[in-house]
């Protein structure tokens, strides 16, 4: 997040949540990296094809100074129709106003025709080595012989990735109340885990 590390001194977090006032698109990126699952499915019973995604970059910045970001980790418990996938990676370091989105696997390509009910979900890691950089993914899709662009906005905004290799790292680690120990919620320091980054 685009915080100093010397005034990152508390987790910026609502109970067992992210604040989503202090840490979001606006005003914080993913580091190195941004995961995306976009679930696509047609309205009505009449089949849809997906025939590209993109990645549309609205902004190339130099990345904030090792003074001015930091890389926040916060740790909690997770939990655990047919759907078919399509995996795919896009570079923001390149020029130009679109990133094209790589096919790396799963068990569908593009174009992809979804028809019966089924969904396509399409995994999407776009990343950056060089750049602070504000995007959007675009899935360019057709339906009764007509070809449509669809923006997927985060929150209403566009996403944003920074490279994070300079920066320091903070973590913490939500300890439920009824734990050993622990009589309520209570965020406790823990060394950061690089393989958050993974």
């Amino acid at each position: 997040m685009k915080t100093p590390p010397n005034e990152l001194v508390d987790p910026p977090v609502s109970g067992r949540e992210v604040n989503r006032s202090l840490v979001s698109y606006r005003n914080a990126g993913d580091p190195d990296r941004t995961v995306l699952h976009l679930s696509i499915q047609p309205e009505g019973d009449r089949p849809l094809v997906v025939k590209q995604v993109r990645i549309k970059v609205i902004k190339r910045d130099p990345p904030p100074s090792t003074g001015e970001a930091t890389v926040l980790g916060l740790l909690t418990a997770g939990c655990g129709g047919g759907v078919d996938e399509v995996q795919a990676h896009a570079d923001l370091d390149g020029g130009g106003q679109y990133a094209r989105a790589v096919l790396t696997g799963g068990t569908a390509t593009l174009p992809w025709e979804i028809t019966d009910g089924r969904t396509l979900e399409v995994k999407l890691t776009v990343s950056t080595k060089q750049c602070d950089c504000t995007w959007v993914p675009e899935i360019i899709w057709a339906k009764d012989g007509k070809v449509h662009t669809t923006q997927w906005l985060a929150e209403g905004v566009p996403f944003r990735t920074i490279p994070s290799a300079s920066y320091q790292r903070s973590a913490w680690e939500l300890k439920y109340e009824g734990e050993p120990g622990f009589k309520e919620d209570t965020w406790q320091p823990v060394p950061f885990d690089e393989r958050l980054l993974d």
